[in-house]
């Protein structure tokens, strides 16, 4: 896989990640301390992914500068979050990212492995007025945003 140029996000265990799951990055954006990425891939075509088998698509990720979302210990790390200064300006960031990616590339999925993080994103999206469908692919509570 060819590395795209490279603004913050994903640390070369990502990429190595992206390269044994076949996702690809697609883009990446960040304000502050906060970096959102997107990747774009096809699920396997299994039967425990029921009608998500085999379909492209288009995942969101977000992280802490310094962190590294492709390390599942990190998902579960408890953070210190200080409300930032400047936190409508890190929603406006939010909201104008998400909003471009859904003009480009229609549906995206949000989704975590910690209950907690799905919660908070869960929370942001209503927050935001996003169209939200929440969903089930193998196991793993996920939410398609437009």
């Amino acid at each position: 896989m060819e590395k795209l140029f490279k603004l913050a996000a994903i640390t070369e265990n990502g990429y190595r990640m992206l390269e044994k799951t076949g996702e690809e990055l697609i883009e990446e954006a960040s304000f502050e301390n906060y970096e959102l990425f997107l990747l774009g891939g096809q699920l396997p075509n299994m039967p425990m992914l029921g009608r998500h088998a085999g379909q492209y698509y288009y995942h969101v990720g977000m992280q802490r500068t310094g962190q590294d979302a492709f390390d599942i210990r990190n998902q579960f790390k408890k953070v210190d979050v200080k409300v930032p200064n400047d936190i409508s300006g890190i929603m406006s960031f939010f909201e104008n990212t998400l909003r471009r990616w859904i003009s480009q590339y229609s549906k995206l999925m949000v989704a975590s492995l910690n209950e907690k993080k799905q919660d908070k994103y869960l929370s942001i999206i209503k927050h935001l007025n996003f169209k939200m469908e929440q969903d089930n692919i193998g196991g793993h509570a996920v939410l398609f945003i437009s």
